[in-house]
């Protein structure tokens, strides 16, 4: 059995965040690799899947937002806009399934359910649910107190070089809100919409952070975002070996 590891909170681009998960689901589907998990932040963007860049507005709603510091990238996987800050701690699980052996729920489950371990190590006790009027809002949501804590998607590839065609490699990817301007999160994904012409609009009270959970803990919000990396990367290492 062979797996990858990669875990850094250097900030870097959306673009090399996306490339690198891209990287890590084409060796899991070309048999090079069993699984893997990949841990990573960003720079201030919006990142959005590609259906919305074919929204006859994007590229007016794609300059505006640039103008405001908030350039705009569009990544593989479905769901809705998210924004992505310094803030945020984006997981990366990939790793290979039968079609006919799992469900769209297992595979979500498979990322969610030790990234809630880990929350629940740290004294926050998340769960899956949908909240309508959060940002890329689904039913494996991570959620504390009714407020929206994380974000997820995936994409399937199915597995090359094999006889079975039920074989596919599937990455699933979760956003946490870790600290941070949030209602600046909102504000900025409120105006990519009116600027695309979507009728659509963030409620800013739908959403916490790990820092808004765990604010009389005396330490700063880097060594929270540490201390929850080492530990959603411990609860993986379990899953994927």
């Amino acid at each position: 059995m062979s797996f990858s590891t990669d875990v850094s909170l250097n900030v870097i681009s959306p673009e090399q965040g996306l490339r690198e998960e891209s990287l890590l689901l084409e060796k899991v589907a070309n048999n090079e690799l069993t699984s893997g998990y990949k841990i990573w932040r960003c720079h201030s963007s919006i990142v959005v899947p590609r259906s919305l860049s074919q929204k006859e507005g994007f590229d007016h709603a794609a300059d505006a937002l640039s103008r405001l510091g908030w350039p705009v990238v569009v990544r593989q996987t479905g769901g809705d806009l998210v924004p992505q800050s310094p803030g945020s701690l984006n997981v990366t699980l990939v790793f290979k399934r039968q079609k006919d052996k799992g469900s769209i729920a297992d595979t979500y489950l498979a990322l969610c359910l030790p990234i809630i371990n880990a929350l629940a190590q740290m004294g926050i006790n998340a769960r899956c649910e949908a909240i309508p009027g959060s940002f890329c809002d689904g039913d494996y949501n991570l959620v504390v107190g009714g407020k929206k804590l994380a974000g997820t998607a995936q994409r399937w590839r199915r597995v090359k070089s094999t006889d079975n065609k039920n074989e596919f490699a599937v990455l699933v990817h979760a956003v946490i809100l870790c600290s941070g301007d949030l209602q600046e999160r909102w504000r900025v994904t409120n105006a990519f919409y009116t600027h695309c012409g979507i009728d659509k609009r963030i409620e800013f009270s739908k959403h916490t952070s790990v820092s808004q959970l765990k604010t009389s803990v005396a330490i700063s919000d880097e060594e929270r975002l540490q201390e929850l990396t080492k530990k959603i990367s411990h609860e993986l290492n379990i899953t994927i070996m």
